[in-house]
């Protein structure tokens, strides 16, 4: 690891990720216990398989009302990745993946989204520039007479 950026290997699949930690994530690290060579310590200090962490994580969220656990975690941040743009790759080399069809299923939801929103622009520029109301405001309609007849 340098200043701010992780390079680990996953368990599952032995692929390298590698991590940038902003500002703010690096200051949260420095207000935890972290181990020797483990950002992740139980309460003697010593690294947590990821089984217990799973378990701490889990028990954690339960007692502050949240129905999670760590690989929603996982999924929710997947998911923030792909609404702001990432790409099938980006978050395959961000989350250990090696194969496309994994990654799809974030990037399809948020590019489905943000085509639909596209669509819709394009919608309302047609009927803006098409469809667009007479530019002579009142015309065709006509104007109620404010003064009655005496007849």
């Amino acid at each position: 690891m340098t200043a701010d950026v992780l390079k680990i290997s996953t368990k599952k699949t032995n692929t390298q990720v590698t991590i940038e930690f902003s500002p703010r994530i690096l200051d949260l690290i420095e207000q935890t216990q972290t181990g020797d060579l483990a950002f992740i310590v139980g309460k003697k200090g010593l690294p947590m398989t990821k089984e217990s962490f799973g378990n701490w994580f889990r028990d954690t969220c339960r007692a502050a009302g949240v129905q999670k656990s760590a690989h929603g975690l996982r999924k929710f941040s997947a998911t923030l990745a792909a609404e702001a743009g990432a790409t099938s790759h980006q978050l395959m080399a961000q989350f250990g993946w090696v194969t496309v069809k994994q990654a799809e299923i974030y990037t399809k939801g948020a590019d489905r989204a943000h085509l639909g929103k596209a669509s819709s622009r394009l919608v309302e520029e047609q009927i803006v520039s098409k469809i667009s109301p007479h530019p002579n405001l009142g015309a065709g309609v006509k104007a109620k007479n404010s003064t009655k007849s005496d007849n």
